[in-house]
């Protein structure tokens, strides 16, 4: 076998970077040209499993950056004595991702996006990358500042971007003031008030481009879009960017303030439910936030489900966002929304004539949720798989299948009028069809006299 030549083995030390930190031993860490043998297409591979990408919208859903980030990390307390070391494994991974998506002249789509502490900036590593390539968001703690100011200096006139990663409620560093100019916000876990505050803090101090990362639902983007942010990113755009069809929800804001009063005093989720569960479009939006929340899987067949996952706290998260970004409902919301209501309370009524076993609840949110795709002007296929709902409750808004289907399909023969197919799903569903003409009169007369 022939001997590497010595610019073979410069290459090879230089892609070998990411080793253990005790130079004698004989296991190394996050290498990415594990028995590739050179094919790019196993390095492409290597890398997708040490490294997840997620990508930096503009205001236009242009992609502007993509974020690498470990799939695997390490989980540690504050308090562990080894947090410095295992957060520098983390970094490690990501330099040895950057060197592989930019040596030899590979030029990346769009520049490269990573989160570092201050030890990683002022490594060697960082010189060996192509700036024009690079983005680094900087996690910086205030005992870092006297020996982080002159590299950071330097990788600035070098032309290297870096931004500051910052955390609601921590003190601005005052030596960054005019020297960054960018910073990053996690919005997920803030409400509207701190989310305003933190963003009037951080224009305050010289940001002039906004970041808002973590972003899991429809109410905060709408929010980071009002407050002028410049780029979005998060698990909300897991199924493609939407921000330019973001407009603000109409919701009765006066029930909103009334919800939020009811949270705040801590009262049953049961009078919280009574008030969400006459709205169509408030109700979609909570069971969509459902989704936000970490290790949820469940899905959801009622209002009162989607209230016990969420509970007090994240249901006053929300309620806030909501109420910064909609407005009032006009009258053609109104008629759709008093047309869901009374399609709940049809099949509501109609489950407990049934002879078969129908949950109540599950055909009550089915009713309510049949009129979304005519209240936001997007098609059920795209609406319904966007949220976690019960199989039974989904098949029937998508496909009209299973004994859902034909009770909604009943629901819109009775508002049609159609006597011969209210008896035809009536007889099918196992309902008399006497019921079922009764059903339609009181649902209609309970949704005119609902106040939405």
């Amino acid at each position: 076998m022939m001997e590497p030549t010595s610019s073979a083995k410069a290459s090879q030390k230089e892609r070998n970077i990411n080793t253990d930190s005790n130079e004698h031993s004989s296991t190394l860490t996050h290498v990415l040209p594990i028995a590739t043998d050179g094919h790019k297409s196993r390095q492409d591979e290597v890398l997708e499993r040490l490294l997840k990408q997620q990508p930096i919208y503009n205001r236009s859903g242009q992609i502007t950056a993509t974020e690498l980030s470990p799939r695997i990390r390490l989980t540690f307390s504050t308090n562990n004595s080894n947090t410095k070391q295992l957060r520098q494994s983390d970094d490690t991974t990501l330099i040895a991702g950057l060197f592989s998506l930019t040596e030899e002249g590979k030029h990346p789509r769009q520049p490269l996006f990573v989160s570092i502490d201050a030890t990683t900036l002022l490594s060697d590593d960082i010189d060996y990358l192509p700036a024009q390539h690079v983005i680094f968001a900087l996690d910086i703690d205030p005992r870092d500042m006297a020996t982080l100011l002159p590299k950071l200096k330097k990788h600035q006139k070098n032309g290297y971007r870096i931004l500051l990663n910052y955390h609601y409620g921590a003190a601005f560093p005052a030596a960054l003031s005019g020297l960054i100019k960018q910073a990053r916000l996690d919005v997920g876990l803030l409400n509207a008030t701190e989310l305003e505050n933190a963003t009037s803090s951080l224009r305050h101090h010289g940001m002039q481009t906004l970041i808002a990362s973590n972003i899991r639902c429809q109410e905060s983007l709408d929010l980071c879009i009002r407050l002028k942010f410049d780029a979005f990113q998060g698990s909300y755009f897991d199924h493609g960017p939407d921000l330019t069809t973001t407009r603000p929800t109409e919701i009765n804001r006066l029930r909103l303030l009334e919800l939020m009063d009811l949270v705040i005093a801590r009262h049953d989720l049961s009078e919280l439910e009574a008030l969400i569960k006459f709205d169509a479009r408030l109700s979609y939006q909570l069971i969509a936030y459902t989704n936000t929340l970490d290790d949820n899987d469940a899905a959801i067949s009622s209002l009162a489900q989607a209230l016990h996952l969420l509970k007090h706290d994240s249901l006053y998260r929300w309620l806030t966002l909501l109420l910064h970004t909609s407005n009032d409902p006009g009258p053609n919301t109104l008629s759709l929304l008093k047309r869901g209501l009374s399609r709940a309370f049809f099949l509501e009524a109609l489950a407990r004539k049934s002879l078969h076993h129908i949950d109540p609840q599950a055909m009550y949110l089915m009713g309510l949720l049949s009129v979304m795709d005519k209240l936001t002007g997007q098609p059920m296929s795209q609406l319904i798989p966007a949220i976690k709902l019960s199989p039974e409750i989904q098949q029937a808004l998508l496909d009209s299948k299973g004994i859902g289907g034909l009770m909604l399909n009943l629901a819109l023969a009775a508002e049609n009028g159609e006597q011969s197919r209210i008896e035809d799903y009536a007889a099918r569903c196992l309902i008399n069809p006497v019921d079922a003409n009764l059903a339609m009169i009181n649902a209609l007369v309970m949704a005119e006299t609902t106040n939405l």
